[in-house]
This record gives C-alpha cells, sequence and structure tokens, in this order.
C-alpha cells in the first residue's frame, strides 16, 4: 500500500474538513485523514518536536555507545558487543528524524480558491 501524500488540507481539493482514519504508515504520531469533500486520504506532516527528539535520541544512543566502548578499554577489558544494539537503535532514530526533515510537503489550494464541480442539471441529457 502506498503512503498517502503529506500535507495539511486535502492536496486534491482544499477542503479543511477530514475524517480520521488509521495511519498506513509504521509511525505515525497523529492518525491520517479522508476528505469529507472528495475522500482523498492523506497524511498530517511529522511534528518538529518528533523530528528533533527522534534525533537527539539517536545521538545520545551512539553517545553512550562510545562512552561504554572508552571506559572498557581504559579499564583493559574488551567491549561488549552486546553494547552496539543501543547505537543500531540510534542510526536508525537519527535516519527517521532526517527523513522527517526532508519530508515533502504538498501545498494544496485553498478551498476558497477551488473551482467548485458544476452540479448535474435535470437536462443536462439534452446537450
Amino acid at each position: 500500500m502506498a503512503h498517502p501524500p503529506i500535507c495539511r488540507v486535502c492536496p486534491a481539493c482544499g477542503f479543511t474538513k477530514y475524517l480520521r482514519v488509521e495511519p498506513s504508515r509504521l509511525i505515525a504520531f497523529v492518525k491520517d485523514r479522508q476528505c469529507k469533500e472528495c475522500f482523498t486520504r492523506y497524511a498530517r506532516p511529522t511534528p518538529l518536536w518528533a523530528k528533533l527528539f527522534f534525533i537527539c535520541f539517536g545521538v545520545l544512543a551512539i553517545g553512550g555507545f562510545l562512552l561504554s566502548i572508552v571506559e572498557s578499554l581504559m579499564n583493559g577489558n574488551m567491549p561488549n558487543p552486546s553494547a552496539a544494539l543501543p547505537a543500531l537503535w540510534g542510526l536508525a532514530c537519527i535516519n527517521f528524524g532526517v527523513i522527517s526533515f526532508r519530508e515533502k510537503v504538498i501545498d494544496a489550494p485553498t478551498y476558497a480558491q477551488r473551482k467548485p464541480t458544476p452540479r448535474p442539471t435535470p437536462f443536462d441529457f439534452l446537450n
């Protein structure tokens, strides 16, 4: 299943009213949205605090790993290989944070700028 576009309002029509639906992404801080006007599904951008949290958490995890290696070597011990697991989690968190900063947010037209869809009339079949 393809991920929905990332937008603050409906990317198809600019309508601001929506229904909340289950997110299709693995990590999501809010539910996805479905436009009440045209039923287009879209997702909100990742919040700034979440992007910064993931990057800071990753840096701290890698820093802790490096400190444990230095401490082990200073004591004359071999570094514990299991200490690499938090560092891998740290790399994954940094990767997610950087990708979140690079996500493309679509600028949708406002609902007022959208061209109205002509409503059918009973006499359209004559044309």
